[in-house]
């Protein structure tokens, strides 16, 4: 399965599709909260509206990875609830577009918010659980992540134009 996330400059224009091979067969309830939230199939969750259209990218770690999927602007949600579990560390960050979920540090605190490697992170692995790798449009995952030098906050790095995940879902299965 692949999940796509088109991303813009908020209203100035496009910086490119990005597509997303999901590892469902090694870790299908992480694969299954992010296709979730690409495509809002569970509406509202006990806090927020569980769905990652016009949410931004909120944190970028120079050299290292782009994070998104702050759906309230604070912490996120699952479609399992506030967090859920780590489902396993089978799949490991050793390449450049591993997508992982973020977490607050502790263990079991998966939400909805999740990153995109920019390099090879073995320093991640045990650590995150990763769940899929960009496929295509890592071009553009460069491109939002070199606007992220504004200034530190609690939360890290804030972009310097925010990212905006315009639309988001699954592409359907290719044919042949």
């Amino acid at each position: 399965m692949t999940a796509f996330l088109d991303l813009s400059w908020d209203s100035e224009g496009g910086v490119g599709r990005v597509e997303i091979e999901l590892f469902e067969k090694i870790v299908p309830k992480t694969c299954k909260n992010f296709r979730c939230l690409c495509t809002g199939e569970k509406g509202m969750g006990k806090k927020m509206r569980l769905h990652f259209a016009n949410t931004h990218f909120h944190r970028v770690e120079a050299g290292l990875a782009l994070q998104g999927g702050n759906l309230d602007g604070r912490d996120g949600e699952s479609i399992y609830g506030a967090t859920f579990k780590d489902e396993n560390f089978k799949i490991k960050f050793d390449q450049p577009g591993m997508v992982g979920m973020a977490n607050t540090g502790d263990k079991h605190t998966n939400t909805s918010q999740f990153f995109i490697t920019l390099c090879a992170a073995p320093s991640l692995n045990g650590k995150h659980v990763a769940f899929g790798r960009v496929v295509s449009g890592m071009e553009a995952v460069e491109r939002a992540a070199a606007h992220g030098l504004k200034h530190s906050s609690h939360q890290g790095i804030l972009p310097s134009k925010r990212i905006l995940i315009r639309a988001c879902g699954i592409l359907p299965p290719a044919v042949g």
